[in-house]
């Protein structure tokens, strides 16, 4: 709007370090519900020339999405640097499902063994990133700087590197691999393995497979509540919930379901 002169913006300095400070409160308020913690590393007496209303609105509409595009017991961190004069202003946060611009979306096609990202903002595909065959449940990673892709035929999980857009490596699953999640603490994936009713687990760090638990059968969809260290998994043919300790990895109950359970939800507050 101001490029198309529809708004006026006022040039005067702004005190750019409170503007950041209050930001940081405001952020602090909308993370509450959420179990999200905010922290501010840094904040400089920085001081920047422009209108300090628009600027004050543009920093409570980016701490809004770090909120809104976190998981529950997620962190954000803003900090603001001056070096040379220049400003640099950094806010992050943990959460997971969308990129970082919150503007991509992924999409597993299990018939050309490959996964669309795309624009939300217009609409196009930005790219398409082989993977094994028939991929399934695609997993963004905290950060969206990479995601997992399950590839039910091919008995693996696909890296993919969402920076350069291409597969990177690939992780050796149990029989006709369905869906992941990603537990941020310990940096695991889980996998629910649907013909031999397993579910894996890969230590991302030691870039090794820890074990793989028996489940119900015909394991398809999971969920991670992070805060609570459970792990769920719906067996569409044995009409349960498994569950399990996401540290010690053992089962430690059992939810009867409806007939054919396969998918599970996000946690909306935990």
């Amino acid at each position: 709007k101001a490029d198309a002169g529809l708004i006026t913006l006022e040039r005067q300095p702004v005190p750019f370090g409170e503007l950041v400070q209050e930001a940081f409160e405001d952020a602090q308020i909308l993370a509450q519900p959420h179990h999200v913690k905010v922290t501010l590393d840094d904040c400089a007496d920085a001081t920047l020339t422009g209108d300090r209303h628009r600027l004050r609105q543009l920093l409570l509409i980016l701490v809004d999405n770090a909120v809104k595009y976190n998981r529950p017991g997620g962190e954000i961190h803003i900090s603001l640097r001056e070096q040379d004069g220049t400003a640099e202003l950094r806010i992050t946060n943990d959460g997971c499902g969308l990129t970082p611009d919150s503007q991509r979306l992924l999409v597993a096609n299990r018939d050309d063994n490959d996964v669309s990202v795309i624009n939300t903002t217009n609409g196009l595909t930005e790219a398409r990133i082989p993977t094994g065959k028939a991929p399934f449940g695609v997993t963004v990673a905290p950060g969206g700087h990479y995601a997992f892709a399950a590839a039910a035929q091919s008995n693996e999980v696909t890296l993919l590197d969402l920076q350069g857009m291409q597969a990177t490596s690939t992780i050796a699953a149990g029989a006709m691999p369905y869906a992941t999640v990603y537990d941020p603490l310990r940096q695991r994936l889980f996998i629910t393995n649907q013909s031999d009713s397993t579910v894996t687990v890969f230590d991302l760090a030691e870039e090794q497979e820890l074990t793989r638990v028996a489940v119900g059968d015909y394991p398809q969809g999971i969920a991670i509540a992070v805060r609570a260290r459970r792990v769920y998994v719906a067996n569409g043919f044995s009409n349960s919930i498994t569950v399990l300790d996401a540290d010690s990895l053992q089962v430690v109950g059992e939810i009867k379901t409806g007939n054919g359970s396969r998918a599970l939800g996000d946690f909306l507050l935990e």
